[in-house]
């Protein structure tokens, strides 16, 4: 639906204005029952399950790198690597020899 706000992982905004998982599972429910309750009582598991439901990413692993710096360098070299080949191509057919 278009009209409610949609989840978004952002470093600016950190603390999006719904949850990552809308519609919980009867694990997930069972979970987010258990949260109101002691928190001491939580294994790690858990309170990592509680926060998986409320967003996707964790700070850290937004703020990791992608891997497209590969792409940009493999495209440069590829154009570099054409004007190469199209200087050669001028040099033997159009230029002769100089």
């Amino acid at each position: 639906d278009y009209a409610l706000p949609a989840y978004f992982d952002r470093r600016e905004n950190p603390l999006p204005d719904v949850q990552f998982v809308t519609e919980l599972s009867a694990a997930q429910k069972s979970l987010k029952e258990k949260e109101k309750g002691s928190w001491a009582t939580l294994s790690n598991e858990e309170k990592i399950a509680l926060y998986r439901i409320s967003f996707k990413q964790s700070f850290a692993e937004m703020n990791e790198g992608t891997k497209e710096w590969k792409s940009v360098i493999a495209g440069m070299f590829f154009f570099i690597g054409m004007t190469g080949l199209v200087v050669l191509w001028q040099s033997k057919f159009v230029y002769g020899p100089v």
